[in-house]
């Protein structure tokens, strides 16, 4: 049996939608992710090569919303090949372990299937074996228990009863609230808001002659940033966090929100929050999602919607006055 697993649970950052958009997996905080074909989601740590995850879905035909045969399914195959499994709220857990050659190295590979309503996720973290005791894979392999339990299908497919005895399916999503908690900015938050101004800056002067961080100036370093030569631009996860923080800083500074940490049952993810309607915004996200899908203007566009959400909600500007006096 391979030790893969260490005490540590690492925090899951990042909510990304599995392929096909039948749910949502979290990841944790400096991994990249794109799509395989149309049929499976890769994720690695950035920077690295050593350590990559998998996953992929099969999805039955389900009876209703409340249907547990993927659940069943998952069971019944872990008894049938003695494999681990738990269950978990809504959903079954499998874990097996098994090495393989590839590009002619041995690697070792660890795969979960979780089966929730009518769907079976396989999910797969592959390490090459002379690897294993490298901080960034023992981190990630600590990991990735939470993120097989943050996996949570949204999407199922229900037959339904057409006129002459036919069938036909369609696709159910559910949108059931998550309970979320909010809380101010701690020391280590603090040092990371600091490391990525600095970093937000120096873009400022590389990029923008050393203007004002606004929104106009954080869309110039980023469009430039994409025109620049990978091997001399900053790396993605460190453009992320000074962009979103340089962002974040400014809705705190002009529109009057706070930094803070949403959690839910995905991790924690960094955020601002503004007092009208506890309306939030993602700084560090709304970056990320953009990093292979660059759009113009995208800080610009951010600002005015927001701008927007605060107007309607608030349309005399009392809870800016009412802080104002505090």
């Amino acid at each position: 049996m391979l030790s893969w697993l260490g005490k540590k649970r690492s925090t899951l950052c990042q909510t990304v939608s599995l392929p096909g958009d039948v749910g949502v997996v979290g990841l944790p905080a400096g991994m990249e992710n794109r799509l395989d074909g149309s049929d499976t989601l890769l994720a690695w740590p950035a920077r690295h090569s050593d350590i990559f995850l998998r996953f992929s879905s099969v999805s039955f035909d389900a009876n209703s919303g409340s249907d547990d045969r993927a659940a069943r399914f998952v069971r019944k195959r872990a008894l049938e090949h003695g494999w681990r499994y738990r269950n978990s709220p809504g959903k079954v857990i499998a874990t097996y372990e098994s090495k393989a050659r590839e590009e002619g190295k041995t690697v070792n590979v660890r795969y979960w299937e979780v089966g929730q309503r009518a769907t079976v996720v396989i999910f797969s973290v592959t390490v090459t074996a002379n690897r294993m005791r490298a901080r960034h894979v023992r981190d990630l392999l600590s990991a990735a228990e939470a993120i097989a339990d943050s996996i949570d299908i949204r999407k199922y497919f229900e037959s339904v009863p057409l006129a002459g005895g036919d069938h036909a399916a369609t696709s159910v999503e559910t949108l059931d609230p998550v309970p979320q908690q909010f809380r101010r900015f701690a020391a280590a938050e603090e040092d990371w808001l600091e490391a990525s101004r600095n970093t937000a800056v120096r873009l400022a002067f590389r990029y923008a002659q050393a203007a004002p961080l606004d929104p106009a100036t954080l869309d110039a370093v980023f469009a430039a940033w994409h025109e620049d030569d990978v091997i001399k631009r900053l790396p993605p996860e460190q453009l992320v966090d000074a962009l979103g923080a340089a962002f974040g800083d400014y809705l705190v500074a002009h529109e009057q929100f706070d930094w803070g940490v949403l959690s839910d049952e995905f991790g924690s993810e960094l955020v601002v929050r503004h007092a009208i309607g506890s309306t939030t915004a993602f700084p560090r996200s709304s970056v990320q999602k953009r990093i292979d899908n660059f759009e113009p203007s995208v800080f610009q566009q951010l600002h005015a919607v927001i701008r927007h959400q605060l107007n309607e909600l608030d349309p005399q500007g009392n809870a800016e006055t009412d802080r104002h006096r505090h």
